[in-house]
């Protein structure tokens, strides 16, 4: 990605804030995804896959990921309407979702490396409210990239990739985790994606609901 983005950025002469920042997190992300993979790589991604489950992965998830990039770097995604604020908002949320997908990665590996009763379900950290913060991470670093392009076409890409792979391994993981000792417990007070604030649903529907707010008013 680093290489693509600085491609990108010299054949089409854009040198804009949107397409910088665009190019820092997109471009950090592919690197930081990578040492990731080389000290604490997620087993699941170390299984063998023929050619052709390669292909349709890269054609169905992983290359229109490349796609959002494009899209400002030519111009078809306007440069110059992107606010400071929602600039802004973007990288914070980049950070946030960046920190959430690698700490939780790392707990994870760690505790099942550590721990060796099995099954093992792993219910405090990181993921004492939320089943799946590693997920909700890396939703929240995709969606960064699609709100600094701003364009439907990025955001499309991003709410496929939820509704597909996203949605498809957080099901797998549900369906396993049913099966460990102390799930009843556990799921009263935490839920699948966005953490349970407190292990209560009114406090949750309030935080979500004021933040859902603030983001809307500064970006319109």
């Amino acid at each position: 990605m680093p290489f693509y983005l600085l491609g990108l950025m010299w054949y089409f002469n854009n040198y804009s804030d949107a397409m910088l920042i665009y190019s820092v997190l997109h471009g950090t992300y592919g690197v930081l995804w990578y040492v990731k993979h080389r000290v604490f790589p997620d087993a699941s991604l170390q299984e063998h896959c023929t050619f052709l489950c390669a292909l349709v992965c890269w054609v169905l998830i992983l290359g229109p990921y490349m796609a959002p990039a494009y899209l400002l770097a030519s111009g078809i995604a306007s440069n110059e309407t992107q606010s400071k604020w929602r600039l802004s908002l973007s990288t914070a949320l980049y950070i946030c979702g960046l920190s959430l997908a690698l700490l939780s990665d790392a707990q994870k590996t760690y505790t099942l490396k550590l721990v060796k009763e099995r099954p093992l379900l792993i219910k405090d950290g990181f993921y004492k409210y939320s089943r799946s913060p590693n997920y909700l991470g890396e939703m929240m670093i995709y969606l960064s990239f699609a709100c600094v392009v701003n364009h439907w076409l990025a955001y499309a890409i991003v709410v496929w990739a939820w509704c597909t792979i996203f949605l498809a391994r957080a099901f797998q993981k549900e369906m396993s985790l049913r099966k460990k000792k102390g799930w009843e417990v556990y799921a009263q007070h935490s839920w699948p994606i966005l953490p349970k604030i407190n292990g209560r649903t009114f406090d949750s529907f309030i935080v979500y609901g004021l933040s859902c707010l603030i983001v809307f008013y500064f970006n319109y």
